[in-house]
């Protein structure tokens, strides 16, 4: 499966001795905010660092596979870019995936992709690349079409704390997303 998000095992051997913390802090660019961060059961959009950069970030638990996860992470930011006039969400239409394109691109990231649906019926079907970007096909999306960085730790990342544990932040959502959706 292909990847929103940088997706990190802190802990390869298994749970750590003490147990799977209930919230975590994380060092941000201060310049990179609202920061996205995964709660207990949702998510939350966080404005401002702490004062010494960092954000905090619950633990979600009962997170099998991250397919749901990166369902509810495009959900939030598209919502947050059209309350916020972002202007990263786009029609799906041929324009409307160039303009998603553009929006990533306009912010010095060469190294962009499209994620698109396995199943896609809509502009991208049957292509390999758009316009010299390439498409991944991804299990985990329907509907829409993602522009993102090839470098997923630009936006954010996912770190799986065991096998059903996960904690994570996105930054950069409003810069590293361009999204074209029905």
């Amino acid at each position: 499966m292909a990847d929103l998000l940088q997706v990190l095992d802190i802990f390869p051997q298994g749970t750590p001795r003490k147990g799977i913390p209930l919230a975590m802090e994380f060092p941000v660019d201060a310049q990179s905010g609202p920061y996205l961060v995964s709660s207990s059961s949702d998510l939350i959009w966080v404005q401002k660092t702490s004062v010494n950069s960092t954000v905090r970030a619950a633990v979600r638990r009962d997170v099998v596979d991250n397919a749901e996860f990166f369902r509810d992470v495009i959900f939030s930011i598209a919502k947050m870019g059209v309350d916020s006039d972002w202007g990263n969400i786009h029609p799906l239409t041929k324009y409307g995936i160039q303009s998603a394109i553009n929006h990533v691109k306009y912010y010095d990231i060469a190294d962009v992709e499209l994620l698109a649906p396995v199943d896609d019926k809509g502009p991208c079907a049957g292509l390999e690349d758009w316009n010299g970007v390439p498409i991944t096909r991804v299990s985990w999306l329907s509907n829409c079409v993602v522009a993102a960085p090839t470098d997923k730790a630009f936006v954010g990342f996912l770190t799986r704390i065991d096998k059903k544990s996960i904690v994570s932040v996105i930054h950069n959502a409003s810069r590293g997303i361009g999204i074209a959706m029905t």
